[in-house]
């Protein structure tokens, strides 16, 4: 959603230390699966005041994307709009925030923070990963800067990239309601 999307080369440096951490999590992850018995999907968390199928009403400081964003970005479903929200403050630092609706309820949560250096870029990364293994278990699929977690709601995307602006984080939370749009 934010166009920050893609491979790159800072990607791997990145995305070498997420995945370690994949890996001890996933260690620990199993034992705690089989001591528990349950691998169940949990439900997506909010950021902020922002939670998947809430409906935008009453929400203040959301500005609809240009048309130069939609022309980049595009809508795949009929009444979809889109909007840049105000930052939020998530894990302890500000993140931007866009966010995808369709006829009035959100179905996708899009924060991301840049960086400009590698390093603060890590240890935002890790504590992103820490922060999502930690509600939502282990990723259902993973490689170099990318993790997927399924969620009772819908799921959970942790990418890293770069941009020309630098070192990104992204988080994307989407609804499973979007089985159920009509596409354009």
């Amino acid at each position: 959603m934010t166009g920050m999307l893609g491979s790159h080369r800072y990607s791997i440096l990145v995305g070498a230390p997420l995945m370690l951490f994949a890996l001890v999590s996933l260690t620990l992850g199993r034992q705690v699966a089989s001591q528990s018995g349950s691998t169940l999907a949990r439900p997506s968390f909010p950021v902020g005041q922002y939670k998947l199928d809430d409906s935008t009403e009453g929400i203040t400081g959301l500005i609809e994307f240009s048309a130069a964003e939609y022309a980049i970005m595009g809508r795949q479903f009929e009444g979809e709009r889109n909007y840049n929200a105000p930052a939020v403050m998530f894990l302890g630092r500000q993140w931007k925030l866009q966010l995808g609706t369709v006829h009035g309820k959100i179905y996708k949560i899009a924060p991301y923070i840049l960086v400009k250096e590698k390093k603060e870029a890590n240890v935002v990364a890790m504590e992103t990963l820490r922060f999502c293994t930690e509600k939502l278990g282990k990723p259902s699929e993973q490689k170099t800067g990318l993790f997927v977690w399924d969620t009772t709601d819908g799921n959970v995307v942790l990418q890293t990239a770069e941009t020309a602006e630098g070192l990104a984080v992204n988080l994307f939370l989407t609804s499973r309601s979007v089985r159920k749009f009509k596409r354009k």
